[in-house]
């Protein structure tokens, strides 16, 4: 009986062909590179006949995000991966390591002005600890209502913003390392 592992790569490998020709090369590189030896790039030719090289991470989110029927579609000339009515360009997935995460929760990317945005709230890059915020409520224990609260190690002001969402009455935000 087949392995649902092995089911798993084989669906990896019918998205890949769907939209590389050389897609079963790709995907052995991408093997081989997880399990062997390192490759720096993965080489890949478009349904359009595009030629790509991108980082073996790309790879492999773009079709771990076709897997997850995160992407619907790919626009290699352009660089962009489709999400619904919405595109990615590459060089965004590359920032944040959460990016499938945050699609889950339902961010969505402002391809034209460069930010992502979910509700009022607008963030330049995708960070996992937005998400640890907003999403996996780290800070939903505290009370903040109505308290002041000094916010030491604010990064770039996610948890702040947080706060004064959460009703505090003042924040005060300090972060030495900027």
């Amino acid at each position: 009986m087949l392995s649902l592992k092995f089911l798993k790569l084989l669906k990896a490998l019918l998205i890949s062909c769907r939209y590389f020709k050389n897609c079963i090369i790709a995907n052995m590189k991408y093997f081989l590179h997880k399990k062997l030896f390192k490759a720096y790039t993965i080489d890949l030719i478009c349904k359009d006949n595009i030629r790509l090289t991108l980082l073996p991470k790309l790879y492999g989110l773009l079709i771990k995000g076709f897997l997850d029927e995160l992407f619907n579609d790919l626009n290699c000339r352009e660089g962009i991966v489709i999400v619904k009515n919405f595109a990615i360009s590459f060089r965004e997935l590359l920032i944040s390591e959460v990016i499938l995460d945050s699609l889950r929760f339902g961010c969505r990317y402002n391809i034209s002005h460069s930010y992502w945005f979910r509700n009022n709230l607008k963030f330049r890059h995708m960070r996992n600890y937005i998400l640890e915020v907003f999403d996996y409520k780290e800070y939903d224990h505290l009370n903040v209502e109505n308290r002041h609260v000094v916010d030491i190690g604010a990064g770039y002001g996610e948890t702040a913003i947080y706060f004064i969402l959460r009703r505090a009455e003042h924040v005060v935000a300090i972060e030495p390392c900027s």
